[in-house]
């Protein structure tokens, strides 16, 4: 009977964030199975880390309005700063489109998906409801060659757990997905609902720009690209090794980056000091690295 997770009028970011996290650990813990704690799917890409800390498991659509690449940076540093489990929720719906991907890109998203380690990968889409349409036929028979003949002959040697990103983007999980969420409105809307959105909620879609090499627009990481290129629909971008923290990630899970973006509204102060710790390590082995040469 109610719409959102929480009510948040009134409540500036922070405590509406708290807000969201109770409800969320409420909703967990109602819906949960011994041992088996529940899902939530994501459309953007922003409230995963809320959701892991709630104990959640997360799984990030791909194939949807947003690239996949930019979810599946989210969602591992998602669920490798709280430790829970990975999915991935292949989704070729468009809009109100019953079939809004050819049979090409949806093979492409189910290996993106697969090769990303993820624990379950699953189909969601409206083949079954498209009066035996010919790409939605192809679809189907692309899903079945996938199980039945492409997994038997690739077995996958790890999992996401395994996944060592070299890039960091560290960033309050404010929601803030699209530079239209600074004014209020049904859509995209504010964030957490009834805060608008300022520059520095909205900075890292800069970044996402700079690290796909100028593919991402600044202005949304999501419902752009079919102003971009709607014809392909391309949801594909080059990004190597990029995670993504809220700002409390620990010392221990930035081991191993070369590259860290500090971007939102806060970084806490353990955080930061686990970043200049981990800056003045990498600074002595480049060091020790000359006096060696």
């Amino acid at each position: 009977n109610q719409h959102f997770l929480a009510e948040t009028e009134g409540l500036d970011l922070f405590a509406a964030r708290e807000a969201v996290l109770a409800a969320l650990r409420s909703r967990n813990e109602s819906c949960s199975l011994p041992g088996k704690p529940a899902a939530a799917e994501f459309l953007f890409p922003v409230m995963m880390h809320t959701a892991a800390r709630a104990g959640l498991t997360v799984s990030p659509k791909i194939l949807k309005e947003t690239c996949g690449p930019i979810m599946l940076a989210v969602a591992m540093g998602a669920t490798r700063q709280y430790d829970v489990d990975l999915w991935i929720d292949v989704d070729y719906w468009w809009h109100n489109e019953t079939i809004g991907h050819s049979a090409e890109r949806f093979r492409s998203a189910l290996l993106l998906a697969y090769w990303s380690g993820a624990t379950h990968v699953y189909v969601e889409g409206g083949a079954q409801w498209s009066d035996n349409h010919p790409v939605g036929q192809a679809i189907e028979g692309t899903y079945r060659e996938f199980l039945h003949e492409y997994l038997p002959l690739h077995p996958r040697p790890y999992t996401w757990r395994d996944f060592r990103p070299e890039t960091a983007i560290i960033r309050f999980d404010d929601t803030c997905f699209d530079q239209r969420q600074m004014y209020l409105g049904e859509y995209p809307g504010p964030l957490y609902g009834h805060v608008p959105a300022r520059p520095e909620n909205s900075e890292w879609l800069n970044i996402w720009s700079l690290l796909s090499h100028g593919f991402v627009r600044t202005d949304s990481a999501s419902h752009q690209w079919e102003a971009r290129r709607f014809g392909s629909r391309t949801l594909f971008v080059p990004l190597h090794n990029v995670v993504v923290y809220d700002h409390t990630v620990g010392y221990e899970t930035l081991a191993g980056l070369r590259l860290i973006f500090l971007t939102g509204v806060t970084i806490s102060t353990d955080t930061y000091s686990a970043v200049q710790r981990r800056v003045r390590e990498g600074l002595g082995d480049v060091e020790a690295a000359r006096k060696r040469r």
